[in-house]
């Protein structure tokens, strides 16, 4: 009987796959790009009246939600960053120039603020995705970017037209996606901001 060939586990780059998969399925921890801290007495503004998961965490854009299983955490923050670490510029510019709702027959409407080009985004989001062993779109939910802003009750109701026409006045925010934050849900306390990842280019 022939012996085995012997595998080796190797830290991946842009041009090389992990060898095992990730699963991107639990919902205890979520990788984000947070805004600058500039631009948040503008949001909060409105998220403190607004937003129930205000008093739990600050605003943040999810980038990949599901995420990674808490006791991986750190081997996905290594894979990301060394897949990331070649990225040139100062990381993908986002900005928060328009208004979405998500609306739910039997739940809360969630608005939010999007960018009118989410395209770079995405991009990123495919390569942190592909990093981890994955594919995007792949047994996943249709990514939509967002910043959450608040919750409504009835879609067609004053109050919520209201909330709506209020974030669409909130001014463009503006930034380069320089870093990313793993955020990680404690029962009982929401998510709390868990590493922070930095390349040397400021992934």
């Amino acid at each position: 009987m022939a012996e085995p060939t012997p595998t080796t586990t190797t830290v991946p780059t842009p041009a090389s796959e992990p060898s095992i998969p990730f699963s991107l399925t639990s919902h205890e921890t979520a990788l984000a790009t947070p805004p600058p801290p500039s631009a948040r007495p503008s949001l909060d503004r409105l998220r403190a009246l607004y937003d129930k998961a205000y008093p739990k965490w600050p605003p943040h854009i999810n980038l990949v939600y599901p995420f990674v299983r808490p006791e991986q955490l750190d081997e996905a923050v290594g894979r990301i960053s060394a897949a990331l670490q070649n990225e040139p510029g100062e990381g993908v510019k986002i900005a928060l120039d328009s208004v979405g709702v998500f609306e739910r027959a039997k739940r809360e409407n969630t608005i939010y603020l999007t960018a009118s080009d989410d395209k770079p985004l995405g991009e990123l989001r495919g390569r942190v995705i592909r990093a981890l062993g994955g594919e995007e779109g792949k047994g996943q939910r249709k990514y939509q970017m967002h910043l959450t802003m608040g919750q409504s009750e009835d879609a067609a109701a004053a109050p919520h037209k209201f909330l709506v026409e209020k974030v669409g006045r909130v001014p463009r925010v503006e930034w380069n996606a320089g870093e990313m934050a793993v955020l990680v849900r404690e029962r009982g306390h929401g998510v709390e901001g868990g590493s922070v990842m930095r390349g040397e280019r400021g992934e």
